[in-house]
C-alpha cells in the first residue's frame, strides 16, 4: 500500500531519530523537520490510527512492524539515491535534497536497479583494478596471469575492456 509522501517523511525522521537517540518524541521530530508541534501531533494521531507508529508513556513514539518497514525501505531510498548522485559528481547538500524528493516518486523498478547498480560499482571500487590497469599499463602482463590474486578481477576487465567471455581463450 502507497502511503503519502508527508508521511514517509514523518516514518523515515521517526526511525532516523531513533536509530540516533533510542527516544523519539513529537517535539524532537518537529524539532527535526522543522514543522509546528500542533503539526507534528495530529501527523503522529494520523500514523497511530493507521497502524505506523505507537505513542507509549511520557509521548515517546515507536514505530510499528509495518511503520518500521516503511521507514526502513524510504530510509534505504534516501541513503542510495543521495549515494549515488554525490557519485556522480552532484554536492553532498543538493544530493540530500534531491535524494528527499526522489525517493518518494522513483518506481520500485528504477529503485532496484539503481541500487544494483550502486552496488556493482562499490563491488568494483573494492576491488584493486586500479592496480591490475597499473600493471597492464606498464606491460607487466606475465606477473598479472601468473597471480591468483587478480584472476577473477583480470577476467571482469578483460570482459569489460575486450568484450570476450574468458581470456583463457587468447
Amino acid at each position: 500500500m502507497k502511503i503519502q509522501e508527508s508521511m514517509e517523511n514523518y516514518l523515515e525522521t521517526i526511525y532516523r531519530l531513533d536509530q540516533k537517540t533510542g527516544f523519539v518524541r513529537s517535539v524532537d521530530v518537529a524539532t527535526e523537520l522543522g514543522f509546528s508541534k500542533p503539526s507534528i501531533s495530529n501527523a503522529m494521531k494520523k500514523l497511530k490510527a493507521e497502524g505506523y507508529v505507537q505513542i507509549e508513556e511520557k509521548g515517546r513514539i515507536v514505530l510499528t512492524e509495518e511503520g518500521r518497514k516503511i521507514a526502513e525501505h524510504t530510509y534505504e531510498k534516501h541513503c542510495v539515491i543521495s549515494h549515488w548522485l554525490m557519485h556522480i559528481g552532484v554536492s553532498r547538500e543538493t544530493a540530500m535534497e534531491d535524494a528527499c524528493r526522489m525517493e518518494h516518486i522513483l518506481s520500485e523498478e528504477s529503485f532496484e536497479c539503481m541500487k544494483k547498480h550502486h552496488q556493482k560499482w562499490h563491488e568494483l571500487s573494492n576491488e584493486p583494478e586500479n592496480e591490475i590497469e597499473r600493471l597492464i599499463q606498464r606491460a607487466d602482463v606475465e606477473a598479472i596471469f601468473y597471480s591468483e590474486k587478480y584472476e577473477e578481477q583480470l577476467q571482469k576487465i578483460f570482459n569489460k575492456k575486450l568484450n570476450i567471455s574468458n581470456y583463457n581463450n587468447l
